[in-house]
């Protein structure tokens, strides 16, 4: 573990304003970068799609100076440092809580105080419980289902309510983090009424009939919160609902009440169920956004024949949810431009012109 931390610590020194965002590396993830691909005890090559995420982001924003590895005790500074959002990436099967992949109390407490002062948090697949265990959304429907060959594409629907007959159906197909994704209306196909024809509808590909794992963690059910108990803390399975699947009121209050939007369910599904990508906008103690990407499809694994679509998907996330401001975390702005941003012994330092101020501008 020291060669991870030493390699987040040396991208920290060598931060900038230039980077703006930030992979977590969690204890027991990867070893280093790269390593070789193992065999499961069923024979199934091991997909690493943790290192992989890794491997990705150290090569596409990392070496290009636009992003940093840190660790979780680098979390508490991050936002000081000029960090405005912070991926955090957890794909494990047998995972039995958050907390084996180093999510600690500790970790939350940081991550919560992250998002409390106005930074980003991107969660994908079992990190989405990150955002109920900050208090900001109900559990989502915690899974680690193991390495599976399937025979089917797994893929997500952004068109809301595509039920028979609805008529209210609601597209989400151009938020940001669809940018430029080209979706396949060939996987699946509906009765836009009874008895009539049935037609194809575009859903996003993640993954083929490939070893992937079947590690879901998303909002299945659209819970509203307590209206008996609205500021109560969150208990794992906080809310009710007074709607069927069908109804797009279901949707709607759940996106009032928790101050959200559902960007896409599963492939397969017509109705108001199944949130697997959900933007929790600014709200209340929290100033910053929460984007969670909890589909079992959403794979990082080596035998991906569609490893495009989800990075593409994975850049927009992050492009959307890192904001560029040159004063974040810095009181004088008369230092802040042009200043380069580092860790010294767990302080932050801002150097300009060669001269040395702390996170709050005085000089050192």
């Amino acid at each position: 573990m020291k060669k991870i931390y030493c390699f987040a610590m040396a991208a920290l020194f060598a931060l900038s304003i230039n980077a703006k965002n930030a992979f977590l590396l969690l204890e027991s993830s990867i070893s280093n970068l790269p390593t070789e691909n193992s065999e499961t005890e069923q024979g199934i090559i091991a997909e690493n799609p943790e290192q992989n995420a890794a491997n990705w982001y150290n090569a596409q924003f990392v070496n290009k100076n636009e992003g940093v590895l840190i660790s979780t005790s680098e979390i508490s500074g991050a936002y000081a440092a000029g960090i405005s959002c912070i991926w955090v990436n957890i794909d494990r099967v047998n995972l039995g809580d958050i907390k084996d992949a180093g999510i600690s109390d500790a970790v939350i407490a940081d991550l919560k105080a992250f998002v409390e002062a106005g930074g980003n948090l991107l969660l994908t697949k079992q990190a989405t419980m990150i955002a109920h265990r900050i208090g900001r959304i109900y559990a989502p429907t915690f899974a680690a289902g193991g390495y599976s060959l399937g025979g089917d594409t797994w893929s997500i629907n952004p068109q809301l309510g595509l039920w028979w007959g609805i008529g209210q159906v609601t597209d989400r197909r151009e938020h940001p983090i669809y940018t430029d994704l080209e979706f396949d209306d060939t996987l699946f196909s509906y009765e836009p009424a009874e008895g009539a024809e049935k037609v194809g509808y575009p859903t996003l590909p993640l993954v083929g009939a490939v070893p992937r794992t079947d590690n879901n963690c998303l909002w299945i059910d659209l819970f509203r919160k307590d209206p008996a108990n609205p500021t109560a803390t969150l208990p794992e399975t906080e809310g009710v609902t007074h709607y069927q699947n069908d109804n797009i009121l279901r949707l709607q209050e759940f996106e009032s009440d928790w101050n959200c939007q559902m960007l896409a369910c599963w492939g397969h599904v017509l109705d108001f169920c199944s949130a697997g990508i959900v933007d929790m906008n600014p709200d209340g103690a929290f100033k910053g956004r929460v984007l969670g990407i909890g589909f079992a499809a959403y794979q990082w694994g080596n035998s991906n024949d569609y490893i495009g679509n989800v990075k593409k998907l994975t850049k927009n996330a992050i492009n959307y949810m890192t904001v560029e401001e040159e004063q974040q975390g810095v009181e004088n702005t008369e230092i802040a431009p042009k200043a380069v941003k580092f860790f010294e012994n767990g302080q932050l330092i801002i150097l300009k012109n060669g001269v040395r101020y702390n996170a709050i501008g005085a000089q050192l």
